[in-house]
């Protein structure tokens, strides 16, 4: 031992000295030396002789220098490499700080917020390795150490080379009696001899890794370690919530997948595994260290020693020490950039090219390298918004530190002359100490402006002049009033103003058809607000032919979306789960994973579901996978207001009437639909044959409907109140929570007295200045008010608004159409009806969609609206036979009758307490229960009448009333009380009144909806009276006489009988 290590103290003397053994593993001894050259403590470690043997030294190396390169805030990094005397080495850091062993020996569990934040650490550095192609194949306590209360994985190096010598040669390391990996740690495939190990294998180990910092245990323990082995490959482990109860049910639940026998069962990379963990903190707010969350009676002694001891990895063979001292800046990634906006001299921006456009240009050139990598510019936006928007090298440290991004370029701009002057800045954000400045000429037709910053960006990485392996310059000349265009669209996306950005996007390529960026951008950007992927399938499609001018990480995002828009899901994630292995806070990634799992509709046979089939994309791991990019920028609160508001409960289902539609591939060519449901503690749709869905047959609505909506409206609250959080002076971001408190019920008072929907939407209305959302915010408000029912400040409210806006667009119109029939303005709605919906979709009762010209659509909405008042009686003659007369004009044969029940169906049932059966009104009516009951009750089958009627009770039983729709619950009451059931029809009426804080967040945007709602509290009015329920009657009656006191005519006997109902009730003795 002494000859060995005296023979490599001789050879490496010119460099390194070492001062002493410090332990040794598997693989390696580990020494303590001192770097010769810059003066500090380093871990040297040597490999064992049969690993060299194994390995070769070429190889060895070769490999080692490439892992050389990893540059991540929790990867330990690799100093130097070597061959001296026949041993192979490698330097790493002499870590201060201590391993994750010495902790859990010391702690036992540790609590579930540091637990989660060092597997999430971890996971980052796995994600950031296997985009690498590097599998590391040792997961342990041991090889995970804390720096400055960063988690830091060690042995990246060997790994590399093992992974390396694996795929060329096959397993050579059992030859030699060595084995890579730890069996209480080893995934099942791994201990099988597996040779070619993915990623999913790391995962396992994390998972295990997990379950010990929690339970204080790993998984799996027994005598030997082909025990352990035996346990990984058939038991389950014990549950997590047995061994320590407490432990978050997502924590458990992700901890469970990662350890799935399969690969295939487990999460697809490391940093899903992230996702799916609950962390405490968003990028808006800084980790609490490790170090300071140490419980007070382990440091209170030990926090004023000036020493540190040093101890042995025992497994892994690598160096720790722990020391106490104050905690240094976060380890920051120097192959991370992020570009600021450049400042105008003298504060006035050029003509030709301002600061912001000069971020866009150096961004581009920038991601044209590889091995650079750039923190997203929407996050850029976000945090510099919620900071105040400095650009002060200061500030933008601040905001590097906070991505842990290691270099910051800024700069400044100016003209003089006809010349434009660009200084750009790059900064070494750790010690905010400029590393290189450089300045160049554009001319004032910017035919040059590409050019030059490319030319600036090359000399901030490289210096100057163009290096081998420089990014492509690409494309060809570029349109200058189409990268005008496209710079006008950067900056609105900035403030996430999508429509703004569709118009100059559309504005670019108008002008230059083949400019790839613009393409690309106006395909996400039609993506983010929902629109129909035809219309951005050759975008993204030409964008990727445009040729080299797109960056790698833009070209997997147009590979991406090319593949959500052609259906190919599975690939489409793939992408996006690569941009996400390389930068874990790209927005748009992250956005593209949920969709592409959210949305994939293809059902597949599965035995274990109770239906026998299950959707292909995992809604679990959307839902994540959305949280995180709503996390990661919460100015994107911009993007989903107002109308834009309505995808968010179609993205996540907070409410209970959203269903998830998909089918399934021959021979099953079977439509189906699913309600969120639970299954324990994870949330799933189990699809069944959409006819039984609408039909609402048994099981079609799951019994845990209801607390499956609830936790998603909790995960919005979550959302909202960061986004709250971190723009408190935006009446978007108080637009959004108050939307959410309404769906939570909290409409005027909820877990904090000063914080309900009506204080958040009085907030929000407080700061608007857009007369567009000002209009919409007062008809939300309206519709509070109703819900909370302060009806006499609803009236006030609405019929302000209605005579601020006499002449309405189509968008006003879809605000107002509901106040209108709020305070009864028959023929006032059936007008904002028609303005509103001119390109209205109808769809039969096998959801199939009609689309039929204008005339026909204007008819046949005016017919819809007038039946939801059931007045006038001859407008609804006319109007119905005006549809009649049309509809074998304007509609083919064959799709005739399905254009007849889209059109007419609705309205047949929402008059028929007026005008009893109609022409459409049929014993079968393709699941539309309503219809077919008023036919079994008009046609004297009251058995039938009440055997379909218990079964919605049934289907319903598990729904709360609220969520009910309320012209559902008007209409069967009144059925009710044609078959002589005053005591159902008065507890239907009830249970539904009763709850109106919890109606639906479209209660005003459905005319049937808010018409129903106030015929039925006259009709709750009328059976109070006659049941000699004075308070009651005079409740309901006063709420209506207030709402509809100046209403049409057609409403007049309603309000006289509520009026004479209300002063009847007020002049009874008492």
């Amino acid at each position: 031992m002494a000859d060995v290590l005296s023979r490599l103290s001789a050879a490496l003397a010119s460099q390194y000295t070492i001062e002493r053994e410090l332990g040794r593993g598997g693989m390696a001894t580990v020494y303590l030396a001192r770097d010769l050259k810059h003066h500090r403590l380093v871990a040297l470690k040597v490999l064992r002789p049969e690993l060299t043997n194994a390995l070769g030294p070429d190889r060895f190396l070769q490999e080692i220098e490439i892992a050389a390169q990893f540059a991540h805030p929790h990867i330990v990094p690799v100093f130097d490499s070597g061959e001296a005397e026949g041993f192979l080495y490698y330097v790493m850091p002499y870590v201060v700080g201590e391993s994750l062993r010495s902790r859990l020996t010391r702690e036992g569990r540790l609590p579930v917020e540091d637990a989660v934040e060092i597997a999430c650490e971890v996971a980052n550095a796995l994600a950031y390795a296997h985009a690498q192609g590097i599998v590391h194949r040792d997961i342990k306590p041991e090889n995970i150490l804390f720096a400055d209360g960063q988690a830091m994985v060690a042995d990246f190096g060997i790994a590399r080379a093992i992974t390396a010598m694996v795929a060329s040669t096959g397993d050579r390391l059992t030859e030699v009696g060595l084995a890579l990996g730890t069996p209480l740690y080893m995934s099942p495939e791994q201990a099988a001899g597996h040779l070619h190990l993915d990623g999913r294998a790391d995962v396992y180990s994390l998972g295990c890794v997990l379950y010990e910092m929690l339970a204080g245990e790993p998984p799996f323990m027994g005598p030997t370690p082909q025990a352990v082995i035996t346990k990984h490959a058939q038991e389950s482990p014990e549950p997590l919530s047995r061994k320590r109860p407490g432990v978050p049910a997502q924590v458990e639940q992700a901890v469970t997948r990662a350890l799935s026998k399969l690969p295939a069962d487990r999460f697809a990379g490391a940093a899903e595994f992230a996702a799916a963990l609950p962390r405490h903190s968003t990028p808006g707010t800084p980790t609490v260290p490790l170090e300071t969350r140490r419980p007070a009676s382990q440091s209170r002694h030990i926090s004023r020693a000036t020493w540190a001891f040093i101890g042995a990895l025992a497994l892994g063979g690598g160096l720790i020490a722990t020391a106490f001292h104050r905690r240094a800046p976060p380890t920051l990634d120097e192959s991370l950039y992020m570009v600021l906006p450049f400042r105008h001299r003298a504060q006035s921006a050029p003509v030709l090219l301002n600061g912001d456009q000069c971020e866009s240009l150096l961004h581009d050139a920038l991601a044209r390298w590889r091995g650079v990598q750039m923190v997203d510019p929407l996050w850029v936006a976000d945090a510099r918004s919620r900071r105040g928007g400095g650009s002060s090298v200061e500030a933008g440290v601040a905001i590097a530190r906070e991505r842990r991004a290691g270099r910051v370029v800024l700069g400044e701009v100016w003209q003089f002359n006809d010349t434009i002057y660009v200084r750009g800045l790059l900064y070494d954000a750790a010690g905010q100490r400029l590393v290189k400045e450089q300045s160049v000429r554009i001319a004032p037709d910017l035919n040059d402006a590409q050019a030059r910053f490319q030319q600036l960006a090359d000399s901030l990485l490289i210096g100057g002049g163009i290096a081998a392996g420089a990014p492509p310059r690409g494309g060809g000349q570029l349109s200058l009033p189409a990268w005008r265009a496209f710079q006008d669209a950067y900056l609105a996306l900035q403030r996430w103003d999508l429509d703004s950005a569709k118009v100059r996007l559309k504005r670019a390529l108008a002008i230059d058809p083949t400019y790839g960026m613009a393409q690309l951008w106006l395909a996400q950007v039609l993506a983010w607000a929902g629109d129909d992927a035809r219309s951005w399938r050759s975008l993204a499609a030409g964008a990727l032919a445009s040729g080299d001018s797109l960056a790698p990480r833009d070209r997997r995002l147009a590979e991406g979306l090319l593949a959500l828009a052609e259906g190919r899901f599975p690939q489409a994630c793939e992408e996006f789960r690569t941009i996400l292995q390389r930068d874990s806070l790209d927005f748009a990634a992250w956005f593209g994973l949920g969709e592409c799992q959210g949305k994939d509709p293809l059902v597949l046979r599965d035995a274990a579901s109770p239906s026998g089939w299950r959707f292909r994309g995992s809604y679990e791991g959307a839902v994540n996978a959305y949280r995180r990019a709503l996390e990661i920028v919460p100015s994107v609160h911009l993007a989903f207001k107002g109308e834009a508001y309505t995808r968010l409960p179609d993205l996540l289902y907070t409410e209970t009437n959203h269903i998830r539609k998909g089918y399934a591939l021959a021979p099953d060519t079977v439509r189906f639909g699913a309600f969120p449901s639970m299954a324990r503690d994870t949330l799933e749709f189990v699809p069944r044959p959409l006819p039984q869905v609408v039909a609402s047959e048994p099981g079609a609505i799951p019994a845990t409907v209801s607390a499956a909506v609830a936790r998603n409206r909790e995960l919005m609250r979550e959302v909202a109140t960061t986004w709250v959080r971190a723009f408190p002076g935006r009446p978007d971001a108080h637009e959004t929570l108050a939307l959410v408190l309404e769906t939570l019920g909290e409409l005027t008072a909820g877990r904090s007295k000063d914080l309900s929907a009506v204080s958040e939407i009085r907030r929000a209305r407080a700061t608007v200045t857009e007369p567009a959302q000002a209009l919409r915010l007062a008809n939300i408000e309206t519709r509070f008010l109703v819900k909370s029912e302060h009806m006499a400040a609803a009236r006030s409210l609405a019929d302000s608004v209605l005579r601020a806006n006499p002449n309405p667009t189509l968008d006003d119109a879809r605000q107002l159409r509901g106040l209108a029939a709020l305070t009864g303005h028959v023929h006032l709605a059936a007008r904002l009806q028609r303005r509103a919906a001119p390109d209205f979709t109808f769809l039969t009762p096998a959801w199939e969609e009609v689309t039929v010209p204008l005339q026909l659509t204007d008819a046949a909405l005016g017919l819809f609206a007038y039946s939801a008042f059931g007045a006038p009686t001859d407008s609804l003659v006319a109007l119905e036979q005006r549809v009649e007369r049309l509809i074998p004009s304007y509609v083919q044969p064959a799709r005739r009758e399905g254009a007849r029940q889209a059109m007419l169906d609705m309205p047949a049932v929402l008059a028929f307490p007026e005008r009893g059966l109609r022409p459409m009104h049929r014993a079968k009516a393709g699941g539309n229960y309503r219809l077919e009951m008023q036919w079994e009750l008009a046609h004297g089958d009251t058995t039938a009448f009440r055997k379909h009627y218990q079964k919605i009770r049934e289907v319903q039983r598990d729904i709360r009333p609220g969520d009910v729709a309320f012209d559902g619950t008007y209409h069967e009451a009144r059925l009710l009380l044609a078959a002589g059931d005053t005591a159902e029809a008065t507890h239907l009426l009830d249970l539904s009144l009763e709850a109106l804080p919890t109606l639906g967040t479209d209660l005003m945007d459905q005319l049937p909806e808010v018409t129903t709602l106030v015929r039925g509290m006259a009709l709750r009015a009328e059976l109070a009276s006659r049941a000699g329920d004075s308070t009651t009657s005079r409740r309901w009656a006063n709420d209506v006489e207030v709402l509809w006191s100046d209403a049409d005519g057609e409403l007049g006997p309603t309000v006289k009988r509520m009026q004479e109902l209300a002063a009847s009730q007020r002049n009874r003795p008492t």
